[in-house]
């Protein structure tokens, strides 16, 4: 998509000048982008992320702990009360918390939010001026 973009506007070269944003499944998209293509992009924003709805559930966890250090930024938000906050499986929130406990374990650029509210995009366009700013300090 870059390629396309850029033939129109101006865009930086530099990954460290790209991000991604996105919530829910958008949010696991956003990760995954990250994580695949950090010579392309490296800072991203995962509001209310769908690691939980993941086939085979949620790689990254193990992935992170096993790889290579990526040079990625992460800004994480995590409802407390997201799909299935109170069950054992397929726990959104749970997933989340697990996947950043393993970026803080592994010396991740991080910033972690959590807050009260369920699978709603509410808290996160509040917080995305901050993340936006925390981002790109």
């Amino acid at each position: 998509m870059l390629p396309l973009v850029a033939r129109r506007w101006s865009i930086s070269a530099d990954p460290d000048a790209m991000g991604i944003c996105g919530g829910s499944s958008g949010g696991n998209a956003a990760f995954t982008t990250a994580w695949q293509r950090p010579d392309s992009l490296r800072r991203v924003i995962a509001f209310n992320p769908s690691f939980a709805q993941m086939p085979d559930g949620n790689p990254y966890p193990a992935r992170i702990a096993d790889e290579d250090r990526r040079p990625l930024r992460v800004f994480l938000h995590a409802a407390q009360r997201d799909l299935q906050w109170n069950e054992a499986e397929s726990n959104w929130f749970a997933e989340s918390l697990e996947t950043a406990a393993a970026l803080a374990r592994h010396g991740y650029d991080l910033r972690l939010v959590v807050g009260d509210g369920g699978h709603s995009p509410n808290h996160g366009g509040v917080l995305l001026p901050d993340a936006l700013r925390w981002l790109w300090r």
